[in-house]
């Protein structure tokens, strides 16, 4: 970008029509700057026999930089192998168990099941009672039996 602070008239971005200030035109320029940053990624270019930097030296900080990260990230990718295998095995034992509750579904009808256990505990409910109140009716007949005797007995006197 052409320098704000020269003479304007060469720069290509500011046309001679255009009259900034100088606070404008510096707030323009850091506001340009901050967008060129955020939408354009800074590209590190490959060092070239010009640069302070060797190339083995780049290597080697390369690699130092990758042993690092190397057995984190095998780490990581056992245990995501691992994760997945799981979740496999997870996914096909729920497909078997939805194949044998649908073949139960369809062998045993369940709504006529509950239908008949609901009929058979009223059955049996009701002879529940019948049992109860046939055992009060032979308990006061026991007792009208041993009473008996004993009112006879009194009516002979």
């Amino acid at each position: 970008m052409c320098d704000i602070l020269s003479d304007t008239r060469q720069c290509p971005v500011i046309s001679q029509g255009d009259s900034y200030s100088e606070k404008e035109m510096l707030a323009q320029s850091s506001n340009e700057d901050e967008t060129n940053k955020d939408a354009t990624p800074e590209v590190l270019e490959k060092p070239d026999s010009n640069s302070a930097v060797s190339p083995q030296l780049l290597e080697k900080l390369s690699t130092g930089v990758l042993s690092l990260y190397v057995e984190d990230m095998k780490k990581s990718s056992s245990s995501l192998a691992e994760l997945t295998r799981n979740q496999n095995i997870v996914i096909e034992t729920l497909e078997q168990e939805n194949a044998r509750v649908s073949d139960g579904l369809t062998a045993y009808p369940l709504d006529e099941m509950f239908a008949r256990i609901k009929l058979y505990h009223q059955k049996a409910l009701l002879l529940k009672k019948d049992m109860l109140t046939i055992h009060e009716r032979t308990s006061k007949l026991k007792v009208k039996k041993h009473l008996l005797p004993i009112c006879i007995m009194c009516t002979l006197q």
